[in-house]
């Protein structure tokens, strides 16, 4: 009856696997921030621009209402300083993005080399076996062809 092969490691590789799918688990809450992040930016870049063009609109319309005008800069302030602020996340959120794409790359990297390490483990079990499985069967073709021999060497003897 033919073993089966058994990876010793397999317990490891479990356990890297679990890495590898955490670390994309990680990635993609960070991609996901990342993309809050860039259309909270966008929002903010649309209320600026339609701002801007209702300002642009009250100034040719009539006469000029000063506080509604220092309002609508205050706003405008407001809203260009939440974008920086919102770039400056973006850009520290890219980061993160960048930072676990490389752990990802490693944690994958650590899980490929027990993968290899396995399948050439499992490519020497199975030509060891093989090997084996060769030797059995010249020893009974042997054996079957000795046995032979001597039936054919009594009957002539006989």
């Amino acid at each position: 009856m033919a073993e089966s092969f058994t990876f010793r490691l397999e317990a490891i590789r479990r356990l890297r696997r679990q890495e590898r799918d955490t670390q994309r688990r990680v990635l993609a809450n960070a991609i996901e921030h990342a993309s809050t992040t860039q259309r909270h930016i966008q929002i903010l870049n649309e209320q600026l621009q339609g701002n801007v063009s209702r300002s642009r609109f009250a100034r040719h319309t009539g006469p000029i209402d000063v506080a509604a005008m220092r309002t609508n800069e205050f706003h405008q302030g407001w809203l260009q300083q939440r974008i920086l602020e919102s770039g400056q996340m973006l850009g520290e959120r890219q980061q993160e993005v960048s930072q676990e794409r490389k752990n990802l790359a490693l944690a994958n990297q650590r899980l490929r080399v027990l993968d290899k390490l396995r399948e050439r483990q499992h490519a020497r079990f199975t030509l060891d076996q093989n090997r084996r499985e060769q030797t059995s069967n010249d020893e009974a073709a042997l054996s079957m062809y000795q046995r032979s021999r001597l039936l054919i060497t009594e009957r002539e003897g006989v």
